[in-house]
């Protein structure tokens, strides 16, 4: 039988799981939060639930550890019950999930869950490795998380990438540019800062402002109207009606 070569894990002491060598308090904090460790001249990830160093394997019963079997959660997935044959669908119903009562209410037994191991060993375990988390749109790492409904959600992001991670930032400006479709223009000649002088620079063919929806309370003229750079927000700024235009229809070659 192949001897499958098993990641070193370290017996990392209880007190110090999750920051093992973090010296400052900030350190300690990023380690909870599974980032990375200074251990000399080298940063390690470590694992924020178990205190796993990137590479090695978690601590057992780690929420983290992914199951070599199905990919989901080890903590969680069912494959131990799966793979160690303890369903029967014909002894047992769907509300134990097919498992005797004793095993659905307690859980595997020490000798099950030593098989269990010994199993998971013999597939091979999933080291620790620390896949940040990234924008769907524009990859920035580690974005701040922030919260929308789920209807806002279905809104304004398309239906393959509802399960992506979006920075704020992305998905404030998906929102802007859905909501401001029908008020994108383009300006259709060169406006110069001796023409509109609250201009910081020359306005070039082609550029691409938004019609202003808000009140402008008298601010533009009768030949200008108002937009701004991004929909819906200010500063707004006025321009000649006649250097604005609509998009033209885009082409295929």
């Amino acid at each position: 039988m192949a001897h499958v070569a098993q990641p070193y894990q370290p017996d990392y002491p209880e007190c110090e799981r999750g920051w093992v060598g973090a010296e400052s308090s900030r350190e300690k904090e990023l380690c909870r939060k599974g980032r990375d460790l200074r251990m000399g001249r080298h940063r390690i990830p470590v694992c924020g639930d178990c205190g796993a160093y990137e590479g090695h394997l978690h601590q057992l019963g780690c929420d983290t550890e992914i199951c070599p079997y199905c990919a989901g959660q080890l903590l969680s997935c069912g494959c131990a019950y799966d793979v160690l044959q303890l369903r029967d669908p014909v002894r047992y119903g769907v509300e134990t999930h097919h498992l005797s009562p004793a095993l659905y209410t307690h859980g595997l037994t020490d000798d099950q869950e030593a098989t269990w191991i010994t199993l998971l060993m013999k597939k091979g375990r999933i080291p620790y490795i620390q896949y940040p988390l990234l924008c769907g749109r524009c990859g920035k790492q580690w974005p701040e998380l922030f919260f929308v409904s789920d209807t806002e959600w279905r809104r304004y992001v398309q239906p393959d990438q509802r399960g992506s991670l979006l920075c704020q930032a992305c998905y404030e400006t998906i929102k802007a540019r859905i909501d401001g479709a029908s008020y994108l223009r383009v300006v259709t000649c060169e406006v110069t800062i001796q023409e509109c002088p609250w201009l910081t620079e020359t306005l070039l063919p082609g550029t691409l402002v938004y019609l202003y929806p808000g009140a402008t309370f008298g601010c533009c003229g009768p030949d200008g109207i108002a937009v701004s750079w991004t929909f819906g927000q200010e500063p707004f700024f006025e321009l000649p009606r006649t250097a604005v235009g609509r998009l033209p229809l885009p082409r295929r070659d």
